[in-house]
Formats: C-alpha cells, sequence, structure tokens
C-alpha cells in the first residue's frame, strides 16, 4: 500500500536527484515517464472510441452483446452509453490506494480532459459515482449547444490552467 497522499508523494518525487531543486511539471514527466507508459497515458486521455448507431462507446469498453444487454435492461441509449464507457479511477491507480478527494480530483480532471478532446464530437466527460473506489468518469453525448460552449471553454483555457489544475491533485493548497 502506498503511504501518504498526492502531495506528500509528490513532494518526495518533483525534486531533482539530489534534492536541491524542485522540478516543473514538464521535467517531472520527463523524468519519470518512459516511452509506453507515455503512450498509456495518451490512451488515457484520448482513448479510442468506436461508433454504434450514432453512439460514441470507449473501444476498450465495448462489447455489442452487452450493449444489447444494457439496452435491454435499461431502454435508454444515453444510459447505456454512460454505463458501457464508465472508468473507475481506483483501476487507474492499481499500484496504490486513493482517498475520496484525491480520486474525485483525478476524476474531474479526466473529465475536463475527455470534453476538450471529444467536444468537436457532440461528447463530454462527466464524473460518476459517490465513494472512493467507485467514483469514476464516463463519456456521454452532450446537446449541440452544449457541446459548441465545451468546445469554446476548451479552446479559451489555457496550459496554464491545466498546470494549476494538475497541482492542486498534487497540493491542495494551489
Amino acid at each position: 500500500m502506498v503511504r501518504g497522499g498526492l502531495h506528500e508523494r509528490g513532494a518526495r518525487r518533483w525534486r531533482s536527484r539530489d534534492g536541491a531543486s524542485e522540478l516543473s511539471l514538464l521535467e517531472y514527466a520527463g523524468a519519470g515517464v518512459d516511452p509506453e507508459s507515455f503512450v498509456a497515458f495518451a490512451r488515457v486521455i484520448r482513448p479510442p472510441l468506436i461508433e454504434r448507431d450514432g453512439v460514441y462507446f470507449l473501444a476498450a469498453h465495448f462489447d455489442e452483446y452487452v450493449q444489447a444487454l444494457w439496452t435491454e435492461r435499461l431502454d435508454d441509449t444515453a444510459e447505456v452509453q454512460r454505463v458501457i464507457n464508465r472508468v473507475h479511477v481506483s483501476t487507474l491507480f492499481e499500484r496504490g490506494e486513493l482517498d475520496r478527494s484525491e480520486a474525485l480530483r483525478i476524476a474531474e480532471l479526466l473529465a475536463d480532459m475527455w470534453t476538450a478532446v471529444f467536444a468537436e464530437l457532440g461528447l463530454r466527460g462527466e464524473v460518476c459515482g459517490e465513494a472512493g473506489d467507485d467514483i469514476g468518469v464516463t463519456l456521454v453525448a452532450t446537446s449541440a449547444a452544449e457541446s459548441a460552449a465545451a468546445l469554446a471553454r476548451a479552446r479559451a483555457s489555457s496550459t496554464v490552467d491545466a498546470d494549476r489544475d494538475l497541482l492542486a491533485i498534487h497540493d491542495p493548497a494551489a
């Protein structure tokens, strides 16, 4: 089990090996991520999609049999999409436990990323779940107005905002 919150673990890691200087987010990522991990992270941020009957699903989660079962059970395309596209934050961090606030912050950040990445397709990320292991993100269809507004927000946001959000995960006081 990993001890301490993200802030405590990160505070030890976001320093040079000799501890003399702090690392920027870019330096930290470059020092701690190998090419294989980078591709994996990119697939979490922009997962491949599959389209069925005008509805987008995460390709890694899609199965026609499962879709048919959920469609029969829920009889609501939007709810079927919401269920099939759900990703539990805890599955992204299997090597250590996250507390509820960490899981929520990560879910919110990933939902914002998915909204920015998929706004042009009329999709947005949405945080779901209540408890630590249940907190997740799903990808859902939006109305045309919501999609246009999300795309405008994504285009207007800056890397400074993204860095601030990442630091908020790392340091709740940021």
